[in-house]
């Protein structure tokens, strides 16, 4: 991802849409947004809204009575789009030119740093003299398409052979202005990556390639050739910054690639430590809110075990007061025998097992859960 990438976009529908390019011209619109005319056009062709031809605005600015708009017709397919405003971009843009120059304007003031490629490798860097002993065993050499392919060391070279006095000088000059700027290098994976504020970015040097037609017995076929034009890569895989040669000799652009080598450092750091803060905040906030589900979880257990005990105290009353009453009115009637008397006092001892103020022990019920009254099953052997 680029800065750009973070600009908000703003959300247009079909139907919006269909209203902006009626009501002014895609020049304009174009003006607005960070879209050219031809994509906008693209845009509006992909969605099947019609778009009005030059006599209506002609006719708009003629002041004379507008032809009738082309009516928006059904569409089943994803009807929206996103724009971001070019006013955003032009100052993105604006930001990182800003900050590139100043960058630049360091690496030229560095007295350590020599951005000038010697017309001969002289003292090269460790990578580079590794690399070359590697890249000059014949067996590298790829005969198809003139490529040198050098798997097993670490430094990524990938040029033809008439290319690869220039690519070792070339690299190991980008080599020495970065550890004279103070960057590290590492080993990752089997590559050469760079060490920037933090981050690694792989390395390497390629010659581009182009397609052509190969005649031969059989008839035509297509191949690569090389072109002699090399490039700088930072970065491999799904994200690869690439800066080419074209007009410009890749000797004299050490400066602008330095500088976007350290931008580039500089911005995925920054974006790493926002990331990393953002983490910190939404971990925090999970923490925060797991922390309430956890005080509303045992609020609700204790209320559930207050209300259970609470239960259980109210029924031990309730049977003390029948044991109660059945006494009273056993002794009015004189039928207050032994046997009744055993069977009170017994009742009494339940309610005091089952009380929470008391939690008499009974040896009998000792299995007994007290909240649904069940047996705890036990084995016997």
């Amino acid at each position: 991802m680029n800065e750009l990438d973070y600009i908000n976009s703003i959300e247009i529908t079909r139907e919006k849409l269909y209203e902006m390019v009626w009501s002014e011209t895609l020049s304009s619109i174009s003006e607005k947004y960070y879209i050219t005319e031809d994509r906008l056009q693209k845009i509006c062709t992909e969605l099947k809204i019609p778009l009005p031809r030059i006599r209506y605005w002609t006719s708009l600015k003629s002041g004379n009575i507008p032809i009738e708009k082309t009516t928006l017709g059904e569409f089943s397919g994803y009807s929206t789009t996103y724009l971001k405003l070019r006013e955003d971009v032009v100052r993105v843009k604006e930001s990182i030119q800003t900050h590139l120059s100043r960058i630049k304007n360091e690496i030229e003031n560095d007295p350590k740093v020599n951005l000038k490629v010697p017309d001969k490798l002289m003292n090269p860097d460790p990578l580079i003299a590794a690399a070359r002993e590697r890249l000059y065993k014949k067996e590298l050499w790829s005969k198809d398409k003139g490529i040198i392919h050098d798997n097993q060391g670490s430094l990524g070279i990938y040029v033809s052979p008439n290319q690869m006095a220039r690519a070792l000088r070339f690299m190991d000059t980008m080599i020495k202005c970065l550890r004279n700027r103070g960057h590290q290098f590492i080993n990752k994976n089997g590559s050469t990556h760079v060490v920037l504020y933090g981050e690694d970015f792989c390395i390497s040097c390629w010659e581009k390639e182009r397609r052509v037609i190969i005649k031969d017995k059989y008839g035509n076929s297509t191949g690569l050739e090389s072109t002699g034009n090399l490039s700088f890569r930072l970065g491999e895989s799904y994200w690869i910054k690439e800066w080419p040669e074209g007009k410009t000799p890749i000797e004299e652009q050490i400066l602008k690639i330095l500088a976007g080598i350290e931008y580039q450092g500089w911005k995925e750091n920054q974006e790493r430590i926002k990331r990393e803060k953002e983490s910190a905040i939404r971990k925090e906030k999970e923490r925060i809110a797991k922390e309430i589900q956890a005080r509303k979880e045992k609020e609700l257990a204790d209320f559930k075990e207050l209300f259970k005990k609470s239960k259980r105290h109210e029924e031990s009353e309730v049977i003390r007061r029948y044991v109660q009453n059945l006494e009273i009115s056993a002794i009015k009637k004189n039928k207050l025998t032994e046997e009744l008397k055993k069977q009170i006092e017994w009742a009494r001892q339940k309610a005091d097992w089952y009380d929470p103020f008391t939690e008499a022990y009974d040896e009998l019920l000792s299995d007994v859960n007290k909240e649904d009254l069940t047996m705890k099953k036990q084995g016997y052997w």
